[in-house]
């Protein structure tokens, strides 16, 4: 928000409830912190009219940045259009509050996207592990596989010599 006393507003709330917050004052300067920071944010509230760069133009930046992609992004805004709404979530925008907005619900939304977040990093992380465990148990598998085909191959060598001997056998007592 290029407004401070909105970014102190929405930083007082947030911490209440134990958040960090960072604060940028355009959308360059947000671009800058992405650029720049060691942890990304687990969530952005961009206001879209800023100077230099619109919360629109930070939203579809983000969005086109594969390391940034996936940070849930919440429009605050005064714009109380539906135009501005529907453009928002087009460009990837979670969600879009107006201004002047109820601190508890926004606070609400906030902590619904981030739990949302963490359940599905869970996810991906549970996922991931079972991907791991398929491909362990299919190489073993694989494995179990050859050491199978290999035993019979040679119990049908061993067949193979067996109808031989037997033959033999047969030639022997019939001569």
């Amino acid at each position: 928000d290029d407004e401070p006393i909105n970014v102190e507003v929405l930083r007082a709330r947030l911490d209440l409830v134990n958040y960090r917050v960072q604060g940028a004052f355009s959308g360059a300067e947000a671009i800058e912190f992405l650029e720049s920071s060691a942890e990304l944010p687990q969530l952005v509230l961009s206001d879209i009219m800023m100077p230099g760069m619109s919360g629109f133009q930070l939203c579809e930046r983000m969005k086109d940045n594969e390391a940034w992609k996936e940070i849930p992004i919440i429009m605050v805004s005064a714009k109380d259009q539906t135009v501005d709404k529907v453009y928002s979530m087009n460009i990837g925008a979670i969600d879009y509050v107006t201004k002047p907005f109820d601190k508890d619900e926004l606070l609400s939304k906030v902590r619904t996207f981030l739990d949302l977040r963490a359940f599905q990093s869970a996810l991906e992380e549970l996922n991931a592990e079972l991907e791991d465990r398929v491909k362990q148990r299919t190489a073993s598998l694989l494995e179990s596989n050859g050491r199978l085909r290999e035993s019979m191959m040679r119990l049908k060598r061993a067949h193979g010599r067996l109808v031989e001997a037997e033959k033999m056998a047969g030639l022997g007592t019939m001569a």
